[in-house]
């Protein structure tokens, strides 16, 4: 989600508004870099063969990304986890198999060959012409156990479930978002028909503004970037600062096109999005889809003032948090959209009634079921314009 005001309204010009809206898909799905809190490996299977690595490689493990082309993972890990990483390809869904630990020895730095051991988390996933992985190393042994995620995971979706309206199940999300996370700021975002948005839930520290109720632009999110939303249920971003790291070779070997990143952890970000997220103060930021069947119905965004870093078990229950919170937000939504319609009805035909009765008063008709009139239109006031004369209510 960008900026409430990343540009002045004076400079809104029919080009500006157009160049907003286009974004290519190749900028989006593969732009040829990724962010440095990780590493990235396209695989040829089945030997595990090295085709593209991205440039950092260098700094975990002390061999430049050029030597590794070509030569198989081994040479990276040992036989033994690489053999264990060939077993998981046996399953049809990589999914279940991710994330899992590597472990490697490597320098401490280049001017110091003492070695110590490396822990990554790793995560598969197959693209048409090959196998990705992409490897996260951790940052502290202090794991949460997978018994406090389920706990943290069952109370949220209680809080949930227990939610009375929309309005207070949004920002139940919100809150057990941040509090699950650490972020500043949580807002869930909801986009309306014409692909325009709005902050319907936030939960903040007390020193920053507040953006609940705050509108945005359809062009605000590209139509690739939503499909991609779409797509890939999260979007993490731990430094808005990062200086990216390009992919070597920068095409992939077998086709000579840039490498679709669509599924990647690790994907490069646009430098528009990255200048809205620096207008507005942002400095780690994490995006949590919310689907409506296929359609993006909103969006759980999470904004830091500094880095920040989420370890991949903390995203992935977000994720599962997001999944589960769409279903229940469309539910309950549907449920308000139904009580309003039959509310609705009801009030239609008790102001029929009376204006059939009094057909030529009906300006005071209006004005004496001014509850009645507000609610039909779902608003908190209102203007009466007959014959050239204005009355208003509420």
């Amino acid at each position: 989600m960008q900026s409430p005001n990343p540009i002045s309204l004076s400079s809104l010009t029919p080009s500006l508004l157009t160049a907003l809206e286009v974004c290519s898909d190749e900028s989006v799905y593969a732009p040829g870099y990724i962010q440095p809190h990780g590493i990235l490996l396209m695989l040829q299977e089945p030997h595990l063969r090295i085709l593209q690595i991205s440039e950092n490689v260098e700094q975990f493990f002390g061999i430049s990304a050029e030597a590794l082309l070509g030569q198989p993972l081994q040479r990276l890990f040992s036989g033994d986890q690489v053999q264990r990483l060939a077993g998981y390809l046996a399953q049809d869904n990589l999914e279940l198999c991710n994330p899992f630990q590597l472990k490697t020895r490597r320098r401490v730095a280049q001017t110091d060959w003492q070695q110590k051991n490396q822990i990554f988390t790793g995560i598969m996933y197959r693209m048409i012409d090959g196998l990705i992985l992409e490897l996260e190393p951790q940052q502290s042994s202090n794991s949460i156990h997978s018994t406090q995620f389920y706990h943290r995971l069952q109370g949220a979706i209680a809080n949930l479930r227990n939610a009375t309206n929309l309005k207070n199940m949004a920002q139940t999300l919100a809150r057990d978002v941040k509090r699950m996370t650490g972020f500043d700021r949580v807002m869930v975002y909801r986009f309306k028909a014409d692909d325009s948005g709005v902050v319907i839930a936030e939960q903040k520290q007390r020193h920053l503004e507040s953006y609940l109720g705050l509108h945005y632009m359809a062009t605000d999110i590209p139509a690739p970037a939503r499909k991609l939303f779409c797509r890939k249920l999260i979007r993490f971003i731990p430094d808005v600062n990062y200086t990216p790291i390009p992919l070597i070779p920068s095409n992939y070997p077998l086709t000579d096109t840039p490498l679709d990143l669509s599924n990647s952890v690790l994907r490069g970000v646009s430098h528009y999005h990255i200048e809205y997220l620096q207008n507005m103060g942002v400095a780690g930021s994490m995006t949590i889809s919310l689907l409506n069947d296929k359609r993006l119905w909103g969006l759980i965004a999470c904004h830091h003032s500094s880095p920040k870093l989420v370890d991949y078990e903390t995203r992935k229950a977000c994720e599962f948090l997001g999944q589960f919170a769409s279903i229940e937000l469309v539910h309950k939504q549907e449920q308000e959209l139904h009580f309003y319609r039959t509310r609705v009805k009801r009030i239609q035909n008790e102001l029929q009634q009376t204006l059939l009765q009094e057909s030529n008063f009906i300006e005071q008709v209006l004005s004496r079921n001014t509850f009645q009139l507000l609610e039909l239109v779902h608003a908190q006031g209102a203007a009466i314009s007959l014959d050239g004369h204005l009355t208003l209510v509420g």
